[in-house]
């Protein structure tokens, strides 16, 4: 089991790490809060958080301390990832989702563009936006399968369209 930076995402909590380590570098379970239902522990999913969406949480704190006002630029692409110290390639990935969810506006060789809050189309998280995207894809995938009614399909492509134009 790997970490990134020393902390792993259990449900919504962040636990460190380090403070739940034995002396043999594992994880101790004694240390780690667990949840009981009916009488049984459940023992909570472990996920990382991805690189990109701790680079798009932090840009979007800037962007709420002030930091990159709305209307403002932010520093071009090579100059931000390394003062955050991440690749060109993992700070990409994170504009995307941030210009999906509302946050900046990419423009092609004039630079980013941070949005205006009051524009935002929401106050969901970016997981929240993209497991939505992934619910509505499936479906929209389901529904294709079982119609072989050209009509259908052709509206459901309108649809898929117009929503990914949307966001």
């Amino acid at each position: 089991m790997e970490t990134t930076g020393g902390c792993f995402s259990l449900s919504c909590t962040v636990i460190n790490y380090h403070d739940h380590q034995r002396q043999d570098g594992m994880l101790n379970p004694f240390k780690i809060p667990w949840i009981w239902i009916g009488g049984r522990m459940v023992i909570p999913e472990v996920r990382q958080e991805r690189l990109y969406q701790k680079i798009a949480n932090l840009i979007i704190k800037l962007i709420n301390d002030n930091i990159f006002p709305p209307g403002t630029f932010l520093p071009p692409e090579r100059e931000l990832a390394k003062q955050l110290g991440v690749s060109r390639a993992s700070l990409r990935e994170a504009l995307i989702v941030l210009e999906i969810s509302g946050w900046i506006v990419i423009q092609s060789g004039n630079g980013v563009i941070v949005s205006d809050k009051k524009h935002l189309a929401s106050d969901y998280t970016i997981e929240e936006i993209l497991s939505t995207r992934e619910l509505v894809d499936s479906h929209c995938a389901r529904l294709a399968a079982q119609n072989d009614n050209v009509d259908v399909i052709n509206q459901i492509e309108a649809i898929y369209h117009r929503m990914d134009q949307a966001i």
